[in-house]
């Protein structure tokens, strides 16, 4: 018995070694069939034959993964509304590599027909006459598809959230197709939760601050109706602080007597820091900054800044105070006093600066600010040694909505400055007034921040006394980085018989940059900027231009984009170098 088994054993053995084993095959996929290019590409994105075009271990594996693809790209369709897509595969096996055919039958794409928001009774809840499904992703008309209807969850809630009920939830949805109209409709059922009001506030995790500053960054009064939005608002505001490395503000369950009470939690975040950076460019060469920055400084928040430049343009010391929730929840008073040396081409020049104001945030993108000033000057050129004593009224108007300070990709910025000066004591310069207009876009060309097309503009004037009652110091000038790269600092106007720069009462700059990202950290760009300065009042259109152009490197580094840059003149003049150089942290604008 154990021989005959034994041999019966060997037998198998020489059998299976002698059946050949299934061999590898290549195939090659196409999906056919389908005109709606987005739904196209979500196939292909899906697709375990294509995401593995190429070798297969058997032909039976390839039929393996051709009929679950051919399931999986139904369900595809489905998700973007074609719910009577039908879906089959073929393998041509008589070419070499294996053609592979997805065969798509998309039909019509449904379409939204009716949205319903339905108690836990199933009963219709009430709704404000101005509800439009719109406002939760949702349009009525519109393809019916899967993402849009799962998103209305998260925003059914925060509908409710926004009009008083904070503990507002969807249970579950419904969708029900009607293939004979080829719609659907959708309802989700809500528990909206009692309506409450905003009650106590208990803060957690405070060690250093004071609870007054928390107190006056409620964007809400005790007693008033709770909205997600104005907890959003509070949130966001501990957030920009910089005071917090962790921000949690909830609702507690349940409200009592109608009053909801709410629980912040904070994790402070060190209060003082130190930095530095350095720059380089052909006209000024090296340079560098340091810092120390305190942001709680008497226990509200109050942030102290000092900071020291050094360079071959000079030396510069500047302390800065601020204080926020000054007499009202969004103003800050700012305080500000610097000491400067500038060593440039035109002119040299000592310094010192005090002043005091207020800043206005409208909203969180839009600041109003303004204050009183006071400098005091010393300005040595070739036009002889001036002293001189201004008091100031710097005000200004700011708008950031920019999606990042260090490296935009959309949105824009623009800001407006109005300074009137007056001279402290009787001599050559008489009283006038500086203002600026500036302007910046960003656009996205692409769907990611992968190629990106920045614009400038500004526009510089000087009203009320002539060119030459001005100091060299408080002329426009145009020229170097962040205006025109390929001209020098202050180079890209007119300049005297030694070929220094004499400014003007009046500046056009203008500029674009298309920015492209290569990698994660490495990017690119090329950029063409230009800019007028005259003598005139207002800036003169008509007036010849000096441009200059370039190209430069970036890397992508934690902390902001590395700015390697070179530019040329495309009118060289007399003092002109033949190209400019500029290493910094952060995009030209």
């Amino acid at each position: 018995m154990l021989r005959a088994f034994i041999a019966l054993a060997f037998l198998s053995i020489l059998w299976l070694a002698a059946v050949p084993a299934s061999a590898a095959v290549t195939y090659a996929v196409e999906i056919v069939g389908v005109d709606d290019d987005a739904l196209l590409g979500t196939m292909r994105e899906s697709s375990a034959l294509v995401a593995r075009e190429g070798t297969v271990d058997s032909l039976g594996a390839l039929q393996r993964r051709a009929a679950a693809d051919a399931r999986l790209m139904r369900q595809v369709a489905s998700s973007a509304g074609y719910y009577d897509a039908k879906v089959a595969f073929e393998i041509d096996e008589n070419v070499t590599p294996l053609k592979v055919t997805l065969k798509v039958e998309p039909g019509a794409v449904y379409r939204l027909a009716a949205v319903h928001l339905v108690a836990p009774d199933e009963q219709k809840l009430p709704l404000p006459a101005d509800f439009d499904p719109a406002a939760i992703g949702l349009a009525v008309g519109e393809p019916a598809t899967a993402a849009p209807i799962v998103d209305a969850e998260g925003r059914i809630a925060t509908f409710y959230t926004e009009r008083g009920r904070p503990f507002a939830k969807v249970l579950h949805r419904r969708a029900v197709i009607d293939r004979g109209t080829q719609t659907m409709e959708v309802t989700y059922t809500v528990d909206t939760g009692p309506a409450a009001r905003f009650g106590q506030v208990t803060v957690i995790g405070l060690e250093g601050l004071e609870r007054g500053y928390i107190d006056r960054q409620l964007a809400w009064a005790d007693g008033d109706p709770y909205d997600s939005r104005k907890v959003e608002a509070t949130r966001k505001a501990l957030v920009d602080s910089t005071l917090f490395s962790t921000v949690m503000i909830q609702p507690v369950a349940p409200a009592v007597e109608g009053r909801v009470p709410m629980r912040i939690e904070l994790i402070e975040r060190p209060a003082r820091s130190i930095g530095a950076g350095v720059q380089y460019d052909t006209t000024d060469g090296f340079g560098g900054r340091v810092f120390w920055e305190h942001r709680n400084l008497l226990g509200n928040a109050e942030k102290l800044r000092i900071e020291g430049k050094f360079g071959e343009t000079g030396p510069g010391l500047t302390s800065t105070f601020r204080r926020p929730g000054f007499l009202y929840r969004n103003m800050d008073l700012v305080a500000n006093v610097s000491l400067l040396q500038e060593r440039v081409v035109a002119y040299n020049s000592t310094r010192g600066q005090v002043g005091a104001g207020v800043e206005y945030h409208l909203t969180p993108r839009l600041t109003l600010g303004t204050g009183p000033q006071f400098e005091r000057a010393h300005v040595e050129s070739d036009e002889g040694t001036e002293d001189y004593s201004l008091v100031g009224l710097p005000s200004y108007l700011r708008y950031d909505g920019s999606d990042n300070t260090l490296n935009p990709t959309r949105g824009w910025r623009g800001g407006l400055s109005v300074t009137p000066y007056r001279p402290v004591t009787a001599g050559p310069i008489n009283t006038f007034v500086t203002s600026r207009l500036n302007a910046s876009n960003y656009l996205r060309l692409t769907d990611g921040d992968r190629l990106v097309l920045a614009s400038f503009a500004a526009i510089g004037s000087i009203v009320g006394t002539s060119l030459d009652s001005l100091p060299r110091d408080k002329r426009l000038y145009a020229g170097g980085s962040g205006s025109v790269r390929g001209y020098g600092y202050q180079r890209a106007g007119p300049i005297d018989e030694n070929a220094k720069p004499i400014g003007g009462r009046s500046s056009f700059e203008i500029g674009t940059e298309l920015r492209t990202r290569i990698t994660d950290t490495i990017g690119a760009v090329a950029f063409f900027e230009g800019a007028s300065v005259t003598d005139r009042e207002f800036p003169d259109f008509s007036q010849k231009m000096l441009w200059g152009t370039g190209v430069g490197a970036r890397y992508y580094s934690p902390i902001g984009p590395v700015r390697f840059d070179i530019a040329f003149p495309l009118e060289r003049r007399s003092g002109d170098a033949a190209f400019q150089l500029y290493i910094s942290l952060g995009q030209a604008f």
